[in-house]
């Protein structure tokens, strides 16, 4: 049983996702909206979500990144660092948010759209939007963690 238990935790630790906060060098919280000031960032951001998007104009916050969101947490998934946070529409956080992971040079995020308290009440998105192809690995962490809300 001992063996069996160690074999378990062999299989499954790598890819378990363990996080912590993300510090700058004074100790303060960072945000993704930090990041997104830096010119590079920015434009990561442009390119694998804010034009993707959709046009209309509910969805600006996600285009601009002007969404309220808490401080980034540092993940390990699959054994590879990852930064992660939510942003949800400003006046409307039950109804519309993203669940966002990076590392800098790649942005995977997964926005959930209800349009009324039947869908949420639910737990049945109308919209689903999948943003900066991510691998099965970001998806599946993006997607736990949206449960995981859920069930709170």
């Amino acid at each position: 049983m001992k063996y069996l238990s160690a074999l378990l935790l062999a299989l499954f630790l790598p890819n378990l996702a363990v996080s912590a906060p993300v510090t700058n060098s004074k100790g303060e919280e960072v945000f993704l909206f930090d990041w997104h000031k830096q010119p590079a960032f920015k434009k990561l951001w442009h390119e694998q979500v804010g034009k993707h998007a959709p046009k209309a104009p509910m969805h600006n916050w996600v285009r601009k990144m002007a969404g309220p969101m808490p401080p980034l947490e540092s993940v390990k998934i699959g054994g590879k660092t990852y930064y992660y946070t939510t942003m949800c529409q400003p006046h409307n956080c039950g109804y519309n948010k993203m669940y966002i992971l990076t590392n800098k040079q790649h942005i995977a995020a997964y926005h959930v759209v209800y349009k009324d308290d039947d869908s949420l009440s639910t737990n049945n998105p109308d919209q689903i939007y999948i943003y900066g192809k991510p691998t099965e690995a970001e998806l599946n962490f993006l997607k736990a963690e949206w449960r995981k809300e859920q069930n709170n």
